[in-house]
């Protein structure tokens, strides 16, 4: 509070005492709150300054990862114009290679044509004699097939024969024996009493 301020006087002369302790406690009050005022800002201030250093910190890292970034970038760089620059080289290489292979090409035309009819009679003809060869392989695989098929059949209808033949033979024995086995049955019937109780037939 900075302002000029009178004291009032008294009869015997000097100033009133009340007075002048309540301008004291009110320039005190004062003080204390400028005081107050000015820790407040100062503890802000310091606020600041940590968030100030903190971020500077921070774009300290920033910058160093930003140069290693660059750093990195360039040497990359660096690698590619030299890869360039050898393939650069050698598709001239190539380029010259081409030239030359096509002037030889051109050279050659007439012997290539005449090459190019050569192969394409050749390979007319090895196609048909493939092809004859081919039917010559099928029809030797299918007589050879139906003749397999005819002996298959064949041995089959022996072998049906044989089983039929056999069956019939069996029933026959069949028959053979039951009418055996009949027959003795009757003479132990006419045997005797003594002797049908040691006769195996005997019931």
């Amino acid at each position: 509070m900075n302002q000029d301020y009178y004291f009032s006087t008294v009869r015997f002369g000097g100033f009133d005492k009340e007075e002048v302790y309540q301008r004291l406690r009110e320039l005190v009050a004062d003080y204390e709150d400028q005081l107050k005022e000015l820790k407040d800002e100062k503890n802000e201030l310091q606020e600041k300054l940590l968030e100030a250093e903190a971020k500077a910190l921070q774009m300290e890292q920033s910058c160093l990862t930003l140069r290693d970034k660059n750093t990195r970038l360039m040497e990359y760089n660096e690698l590619l114009n030299s890869k360039c620059t050898e393939k650069g080289m050698q598709l001239k290489a190539a380029q010259d290679r081409c030239n030359e292979i096509e002037k030889a090409a051109i050279a050659a035309g007439n012997t290539t044509t005449k090459m190019l009819n050569d192969t394409q009679a050749q390979c007319k003809q090895m196609i048909q004699e493939a092809r004859t060869t081919s039917h010559a392989i099928i029809s030797g695989a299918i007589k050879e097939k139906n003749q397999r098929l005819a002996d298959i059949e064949h041995e089959y209808q022996t072998k049906k024969k044989l089983l039929i033949s056999l069956t019939e033979d069996f029933e026959a024995f069949q028959n053979h024996i039951s009418m055996t086995y009949t027959s003795l049955k009757e003479i132990v019937e006419h045997l005797p009493e003594d002797l049908k109780e040691h006769h195996p037939y005997h019931e």
